[in-house]
């Protein structure tokens, strides 16, 4: 039936109405007592919907906003962990600082002032990522009959002052964080990107460093498989949208320099390195340049996995899973590992997406889902 037609019949049936209540009294009071009636009845339907309403609305909050809710009642102090403190000077070369990474198996170190011992920057390994291809020749003018160019490269490495080269990358900037601040703030910050901060006193002198991996570590201590944490905990990582973004990858066999120039290019952190049918082989990340000395710089020249096989076999591994994995799961196998990130594969173990602790760290950060 059209509409118009309903229009007109309800004209009608409206106009009948009219001419009975004018000729009937009973007919008035029978009338008036049905709207009554009817007025009632919509307004103890709406008055239920809306309290079914906002308890399901609190109910939804209790769950969601758990993990939010234990960093807001959480602050720095109580999460950062009591070890020693490694620094380096501004002046100071960017090659040792290179080798005290590798020694003391960090990936960044706070830059102090030597006059006044406070901070005055962090120096990291997507900063040495960034000055390597800075210094280094152009692809096109680099073959394997000519390193002459690359022992250039190394000797500016050995010779430039960390000062110079701190936030290079632009990607990890200097920001610092009072130990009485909330881990809300910080993990924040780690859901943009942002690696790790150094953590200060009233004084400006460094007591600890929080990273991105101390949030993840305090979460998983708490058991996402229980309570109100299991909400988002037993989600999978296709329903919280993880590992759908594109990935980079590179041939296991592609040379160490290409593989920092896709980095570099494309302002990642990591790529997944593959087999010749393009299954998994391993992970390249800026981490693993801790190997690099300016006397290794040639090994720009050899494929990317022979470098890793020596410096960081680790790296070979195949850390993965695939998007049906719960997300509690994901952050236990990070934990245990230690793993900066963890690449989703497809049933023939071709690498398809990627989920780091910036993404676990921006779960985190979600006041509802």
């Amino acid at each position: 039936m059209h509409s118009q037609q309903v229009h007109l019949q309800f004209i009608n049936l409206l106009h009948n109405l009219l001419l009975l209540i004018q000729t009937d009294t009973t007919a008035i009071i029978i009338i008036t007592a049905i709207i009554i009636i009817t007025i009632i009845i919509k307004n103890f339907i709406f008055f239920n919907q809306f309290k079914e309403q906002k308890k399901n609305q609190h109910t939804n909050k209790t769950m969601e906003n758990a993990i939010y809710s234990l960093l807001h009642s959480t602050k720095v102090e109580d999460v950062v962990q009591p070890t020693a403190i490694i620094t380096i000077e501004e002046n100071d070369s960017l090659e040792n600082a290179v080798k005290i990474m590798s020694e003391k198996k960090v990936s960044s170190l706070p830059v102090v002032s030597k006059e006044t011992g406070e901070i005055v920057g962090v120096v990291d390994m997507l900063d040495v990522v960034s000055y390597v291809l800075f210094v280094s020749p152009d692809a096109g003018q680099l073959n394997a009959n000519d390193l002459k160019r690359l022992e250039i490269a190394g000797r500016a490495m050995a010779l430039e002052p960390v000062k110079s080269v701190m936030d290079f990358s632009g990607r990890d900037p200097y920001i610092a964080v009072n130990p009485n601040s909330v881990l809300t703030y910080a993990t924040s910050l780690f859901s943009r990107g942002l690696h790790r901060m150094p953590v200060v006193n009233a004084e400006n002198k460094v007591t600890h460093t929080l990273a991105q991996a101390d949030i993840v570590k305090f979460i998983h201590s708490k058991d996402l498989h229980r309570g109100h944490f299991k909400a988002v905990g037993e989600k999978t990582l296709k329903e919280l949208g993880l590992g759908v973004s594109g990935i980079f990858t590179a041939h296991r066999r592609e040379t160490l320099y290409n593989v920092l120039q896709t980095m570099q290019k494309n302002l990642i952190s990591a790529v997944a390195l593959t087999e010749p049918d393009g299954k998994l082989a391993g992970n390249f990340s800026a981490t693993d340049l801790k190997g690099l000395y300016t006397e290794k710089f040639p090994l720009l020249l050899q494929p990317v996995a022979d470098y890793l096989e020596e410096f960081s076999p680790r790296s070979l591994n195949s850390f993965c899973m695939k998007a049906d994995a719960k997300f509690a799961d994901l952050v236990g196998e990070m934990v245990e590992n230690k793993l900066h990130r963890l690449w989703i594969i497809d049933d023939d173990f071709k690498p398809v997406g990627v989920v780091s602790l910036t993404d676990v760290c921006a779960i985190f950060s979600k006041k509802a889902f």
